[in-house]
């Protein structure tokens, strides 16, 4: 007989939302009993409670199918590859990946730059009293994103810097250092893998989730150890397989 799947804890964030799903709840029924004295108090309760706890309901799924894959990749049983980088290989894909998300945030802010440039121009030709302010609006915005970018990728190389120097890649995500990365679940789907040439190389992969009107792609690149490319060519093939099929025409 199977042995039984073990019990997947809840994560703080599940727990959170579970709380927050009861106190709608409470908030919903409590007007009608004990708060019913409170007047028009009562009606943004019965507004605000249901709303709530409906949110957390919805959220609830994709915090438990992210601690699901966190618990699958905690088990070595069922994991692709799990492989360690010394100090030095650490710290040197930590710094050339850094390099590599720096350069790809620059080229699209130069995008947004220059389209947000040519509309508020356009503003200002079309409305010379209205349209400057516009133009000033779309470059502050693109200033507070000029100030965001050094921050963010700065931040990242911190954190992993002091982070585990260990990786652990399943079928649904991955582990790398302490970022999880999930691709099962919530509309998440593994788009691409491939492997990149770099000091160390690394695994790249893409995989998109549900955004508003759009996919959101998302690529992480795993570092690889040295004497670890035939390892690493085995989880390509292997991840491949759960590629999401090519749209038909």
């Amino acid at each position: 007989m199977d042995p039984q799947p073990p019990t997947v804890p809840r994560s703080t964030a599940e727990k959170v939302c579970w709380g927050v799903a009861l106190l709608g709840v409470a908030a919903t029924v409590a007007p009608f009993t004990v708060l019913a004295s409170l007047g028009s108090g009562r009606f943004a309760l019965v507004l605000l409670g249901p709303l709530a706890a409906l949110t957390a309901l919805l959220v609830i799924p994709l915090f438990r199918g992210r601690q699901r894959v966190a618990a699958a990749l905690a088990d070595d049983r069922q994991l692709l590859a799990r492989w360690a980088l010394t100090e030095g290989e650490w710290l040197a894909w930590v710094g050339e990946d850094a390099g590599r998300e720096r350069r790809a945030k620059w080229q699209l802010f130069a995008v947004v730059l220059f389209f947000s440039v040519g509309i508020g121009m356009f503003f200002v030709w079309m409305d010379p009293s209205a349209g400057p302010v516009v133009l000033g609006v779309l470059l502050g915005l693109c200033a507070i994103i000029a100030a965001v970018i050094p921050w963010r990728v700065g931040y990242q190389e911190r954190h992993r810097r002091q982070g585990e120097r260990e990786v652990r890649i399943g079928r649904d995500g991955l582990r790398l250092g302490r970022e999880l990365h999930v691709w099962r679940g919530y509309g998440a789907r593994l788009e691409q893998v491939e492997v990149g040439s770099g000091t160390p190389p690394f695994i790249e992969i893409s995989y998109s989730t549900r955004a508003k009107n759009q996919r959101q792609i998302n690529v992480v690149r795993v570092p690889i150890p040295r004497g670890g490319d035939v390892l690493a060519a085995e989880v390509v093939v292997q991840l491949r397989e759960s590629l999401a099929p090519p749209a038909s025409s």
